[in-house]
């Protein structure tokens, strides 16, 4: 919503209403901080959480991800002086936005480095069983053999 009014106001020359910022800055860490602990909280239920530490490339990848998509903008945001600034709003929205991208990066690069096997205990354990690419993943290409 942040990045949206941004973008719009920066094309479409029109006012960012700075009066809202501060409502929206507190909504947005809050909402960030428990995405953090449900993420966190459902590695621990599935007795992964000890994966997202242990140092490997996917480890690093997930822990890059939270820490620049949601821990940092979260903390930067409990910040009057950031909540209150369109520049600190932005990036703290640019931030936030860039988290999907790095899901991605977490879901594909084991897919270059790493083995089957590998990739499916990454995978369940950083995004569940049910992802869509996880099962895409899996699926061995047209024509060969598993």
């Amino acid at each position: 919503m942040v990045l949206e009014g941004l973008v719009s106001a920066y094309f479409l020359g029109h006012r960012v209403k700075e009066e809202l910022l501060p409502g929206v800055g507190i909504a947005a860490s809050v909402v960030l901080w428990i995405y953090v602990v449900l993420r966190l909280g459902e590695l621990a239920l599935r007795g992964n959480l000890g994966m997202a530490f242990d140092g490997s490339a996917q480890s690093f990848l997930f822990l890059f991800e939270m820490g620049m998509a949601a821990i940092l903008p979260a903390s930067l945001l409990l910040f009057r002086k950031v909540r209150t600034s369109v520049t600190g709003m932005g990036i703290c929205a640019v931030l936030t936005v860039l988290g999907p991208f790095l899901i991605v990066a977490v879901s594909v690069l084991p897919a270059v480095f790493s083995t089957r096997a590998e990739i499916q205990e990454v995978e369940i354990a950083l995004l569940g069983a049910d992802s869509e690419l996880f099962k895409l993943l899996q699926e061995p290409p047209a024509g060969s053999r598993r």
